[in-house]
């Protein structure tokens, strides 16, 4: 019996991994964002809270990450193939409309919340 392939032996841990990977990349681009945010906040010399841009890059973080299984949904029953994309594209422009309207309404839904 040959030995398992590395995607063999990734496969396990598939899921663990993913999302790790998305809740990490949310992570670091959240702490980055509000870091930068917050230092050219105090540079120019605005007005704004310090928690103020936390606020503003954990929302869109979060949604994101609830965004992220609709995303897998859509990818999964809709994949792109060279031979498929032409007539996927619409469905996908259509997606990413729906993606970020739903994304920017929540954020600003939990920026007021907060």
């Amino acid at each position: 019996m040959p030995a398992p392939s590395s995607y063999e032996r990734y496969l396990p841990y598939r899921r663990s991994f993913e999302i790790g990977f998305w809740v990490t990349s949310a992570l670091v681009n959240a702490i980055g964002n509000s870091v930068t945010v917050s230092m050219e906040i105090k540079r120019v010399g605005l007005d704004f809270a310090p928690w103020e841009p936390v606020t503003w890059e954990w929302s869109s973080g979060l949604m994101l990450l609830a965004l992220v299984p609709a995303v897998v949904w859509f990818t999964r029953r809709f994949p792109l193939h060279l031979d498929t994309w032409r007539a996927l594209l619409p469905r996908y422009l259509l997606a990413s409309i729906g993606f970020s309207l739903l994304h920017v309404l929540a954020m600003v839904a939990i920026r007021k919340a907060v």
